[in-house]
């Protein structure tokens, strides 16, 4: 390579490609036989300035098929497999089952034309990334092209990134898919920075099994998903600092079989039907999270096993602040309950229990016990 171009030796010959131009490198491509053309264009991803070739995919005007070309990235460590047809910038890479360079794809669109049923936009196989080399996507958006797609009763349900190793979102967002923003599973692991998920059918974020782990933080946002902001179950694993979840019509977090949650400083569970619902066998941790003006209540906890412990959070303007039920068990440290619409704690059922120890109820927030316990320390 040199300067401006780029000279590509082989049994065919030689030819010299200035790279940096749309249409010249349109012209090149086609200047070269056509037996050769995509071992020229492989040697031309390879050895070209990656942001440079963005720039140009970025702005082309004579929309080339960048799809024969993109997955010739000689990327040893980044790589994601697109099962689904998707565009970048309006270029269609139509029925591409491939692999696309991820790294540095910094302000760029996915924009899904159709989505197949059970697929993702984007597979993060399992040896793709690494703890210390994570697949790390800056600046992406992945949404449902809806003018194209419109969701209708029997769309296809699919959800936009299947995380099956190590993966890091920086700014991102995912939404309008006809199922789920991201899955984590097969010991993957999801770290999101300023990432949101929202308007998706079905949840935000899904973390199933055990080994699978999500880590959401520095102003990560699960909104207006139609169904769960974040659903954790099957022995997965979520974290959360500085998140919001609301306005999802289920609920903010749902944590079942065996899942586990860790809400950390500055949460806000707000305007979900319920904020966060513990079911059997798995368990809630909030430290100085905020449940509010949810339709149903703020944390729900409900079965044999099933156990929220609150430390220092606030529960307000909740049509119920808490219902322990079912043998499900409350623990709640320095806890404030106020003007939830109904009660601030209720516990109905035999086995269910409420330890509140420094808690404090405003506003005449009530407690009530219906066949369960509540302890007052």
């Amino acid at each position: 390579m040199d300067g401006q171009n780029l000279v590509v030796y082989g049994d065919f010959g030689a030819y010299t490609c200035r790279w940096f131009k749309d249409e010249e490198f349109e012209d090149f491509l086609q200047s070269v036989q056509e037996s050769d053309r995509e071992h020229v264009a492989e040697l031309v991803m390879q050895r070209a300035d990656r942001p440079a070739m963005l720039a140009l995919i970025k702005s082309s005007s004579k929309k080339i098929q960048w799809f024969r070309y993109l997955h010739h990235s000689d990327s040893p460590k980044i790589r994601g497999n697109i099962v689904a047809a998707i565009g970048i910038n309006d270029q269609t890479l139509k029925d591409y089952s491939g692999e696309i360079y991820l790294e540095n794809l910094g302000d760029i669109d996915l924009t899904c034309k159709e989505l197949p049923t059970d697929k993702s936009v984007i597979v993060v196989k399992e040896d793709a990334g690494t703890e210390g080399k994570p697949v790390t996507m800056k600046e992406v958006r992945f949404q449902l092209y809806k003018e194209t797609s419109p969701r209708l009763p029997d769309s296809p349900t699919s959800f936009l990134l299947d995380v099956g190793s190590h993966v890091t979102l920086d700014n991102c967002e995912l939404s309008d898919s006809t199922w789920g923003g991201a899955v984590v599973r097969a010991w993957g692991h999801l770290k999101a920075t300023r990432t949101m998920f929202r308007r998706n059918k079905s949840f935000g974020v899904a973390v199933k099994y055990a080994g699978s782990t999500a880590v959401l933080e520095e102003d990560c946002k699960l909104s207006d998903n139609e169904g769960n902001g974040a659903s954790v179950g099957d022995g997965g694993h979520l974290q959360a600092t500085r998140t919001t979840f609301s306005g999802n019509t289920g609920n903010g977090v749902c944590i079942f079989s065996g899942g586990t949650v860790i809400l950390k400083e500055d949460c806000t569970l707000s305007d979900n039907e319920k904020g966060a619902r513990v079911e059997v066998g798995v368990g809630l941790e909030a430290t100085g999270t905020t449940f509010s003006r949810n339709v149903k209540v703020g944390v729900n906890v409900s079965g044999t096993g099933s156990k929220a412990v609150l430390m220092g959070c606030k529960l307000f303007e909740n049509v119920a602040g808490t219902l322990v039920g079912d043998g499900g068990r409350l623990e709640a440290t320095g806890t404030t309950f106020s003007r939830n619409v109904k009660v601030g704690v209720c516990v109905s059922g035999t086995g269910s229990k409420a330890v509140l120890t420094g808690c404090t109820s405003v506003g005449g927030d009530g407690r009530e016990a219906d066949n369960g316990t509540i302890v007052a320390q």
